[in-house]
């Protein structure tokens, strides 16, 4: 069976700059025309250097230094997905294997540019507003901007809890959940630099999960334990077992004549047998 899903927390993946980039902004399809070499969200030229995004002087020849996570990152994927229209990344990426290191690489490098969370934003980085496309105002990646939807790299994060479709939540990872999608749980995602669910999604989620464990649960059939023993008895050649059986019991006697003797009773303790004998 698939986990269960529960939204958390809001998330917006923010394109950085270094603080002294002076870039207004970007589209989308210049997102995905710098990072990849597929360009599937509309770009038809490869840009890979400062002046193909329209900016003058001293930048016009430098090249765009990239910097992203690294292929174990979920948030990878989501740029790839999102940002890159399912695209494949430049060779020239470098990968960082994690968020903190993709911004203090922009932050140290004048000409870099890298994504990574909202949330690990730091004085040396700046984070570009986005247009979803050409021509469209740039969008600054804000709360609000989250909850309308006008960020085009907004995205919910998500817990995911191991339990059986046939079985209800036990209660302690029950009350998990709730304080989660409490204001008190609320609270520690914003004081972890997430976006708090609002209260409408908040009580959604609440609401979906406590109708699917109070009223489909009880309704869904017990779960079929597995029946290990069958087939065992039709894979057993009885026959054969038989005839081994009936050869093992037999007695064979010297002498069709023959009798078996009492086993004796008296004589004292048995004679010990010598250990070399038992060897």
């Amino acid at each position: 069976y698939r986990p269960t899903e529960v939204r958390v927390a809001l998330d917006t993946l923010a394109v950085y700059v270094n603080r002294d980039n002076p870039l207004p902004g970007l589209s989308m399809a210049q997102v995905d025309a710098i990072f990849s070499t597929t360009r599937r969200c509309g770009s038809t030229i490869d840009v890979t250097r400062w002046g193909q995004l329209g900016m003058n002087g001293e930048w016009s020849g430098r090249e765009i230094n990239l910097f992203g996570r690294n292929l174990l990152s979920g948030t990878r994927t989501f740029f790839a997905e999102n940002a890159l229209c399912n695209g494949e990344y430049k060779p020239a990426l470098r990968m960082r294997p994690t968020s903190v290191e993709v911004v203090s690489a922009v932050s140290g490098d004048i000409e870099a540019m890298g994504y990574s969370g909202v949330s690990y934003a730091r004085p040396g980085v700046r984070v570009l507003p986005l247009a979803r496309a050409t021509g469209e105002p740039f969008v600054e990646a804000s709360p609000d901007n989250a909850y309308n939807g006008r960020y085009p790299l907004t995205r919910f994060l998500y817990l995911y809890l191991n339990k059986s479709p046939q079985r209800p939540l036990p209660p302690l990872e029950r009350e998990f959940v709730r304080f989660i999608l409490s204001a008190a749980g609320q609270t520690i995602v914003q004081n972890d630099g997430f976006i708090p669910l609002s209260t409408e999604i908040a009580n959604a989620e609440w609401e979906k999960l406590s109708i699917f464990l109070t009223f489909l649960v009880p309704k869904l059939p017990a779960p079929v334990e597995p029946d290990l023993t069958r087939g065992i008895l039709e894979a057993i050649d009885m026959d054969s077992y038989r005839a081994e059986l009936q050869t093992t019991r037999a007695i064979a006697l010297p002498d069709e004549d023959a009798e078996i003797g009492p086993v004796p009773t008296g004589g004292g303790a048995p004679k010990p047998v010598p250990e070399l004998e038992r060897l």
